[in-house]
């Protein structure tokens, strides 16, 4: 048995979830949705341009889909998506022995509401967020100066790279 956090964790997570990978994968896409799992945190993003229509969803082939939204008609449609997603993944995930922690860590983030993905904004590109940003040019700004600062200046080095790698991706 390996100790969590080893570099071998996310590829050995990677290899034992593939199946439940391709399955959620397929989840998503059968809405038009994205899926992406990053160790425990599974995100799904869904543009309003990109939601596919009910008949879409109802059409697929699987049990799961079609009895979550043939039972759901009474919703618009984007709330459908979501409680099909949501009812979809947790069968997905119990059947691979995990279930969703709805009341600690569920979130759903509407366009105009801070999406926050692994401790990125997520929005309009991926960004440290505000705070953070904040943060580091008050702990750059008292090292400057010579005041006491909260980080190293090895720490605070490492937080602007990447920063700076952050902001190269998005641009």
């Amino acid at each position: 048995m390996l100790p969590q956090g080893t570099p071998t964790s996310s590829r050995l997570s990677n290899l034992v979830n593939f199946q439940m990978d391709a399955r959620l994968t397929g989840l998503a896409d059968s809405i038009g949705a994205t899926y992406t799992r990053y160790a425990d945190d599974i995100t799904y993003s869904v543009a309003r341009n990109r939601m596919r229509s009910q008949h879409a969803v109802i059409a697929q082939n699987s049990k799961t889909l079609e009895r979550i939204s043939v039972g759901s008609n009474h919703y618009n449609w984007e709330k459908m998506c979501v409680l099909t997603l949501l009812q979809a993944t947790r069968t997905i995930l119990r059947d691979y022995g995990y279930r969703l922690h709805y009341r600690r860590t569920l979130h759903i983030r509407r366009r105009h509401q801070r999406q926050l993905v692994t401790g990125l904004v997520v929005n309009d590109g991926v960004g440290l967020p505000r705070e953070t940003r904040r943060r580091l040019r008050a702990v750059e700004h008292r090292l400057a100066t010579g005041g006491r600062a909260s980080l190293t200046e090895a720490q605070l080095a490492g937080w602007k790279a990447l920063q700076h790698m952050i902001e190269t991706q998005r641009n």
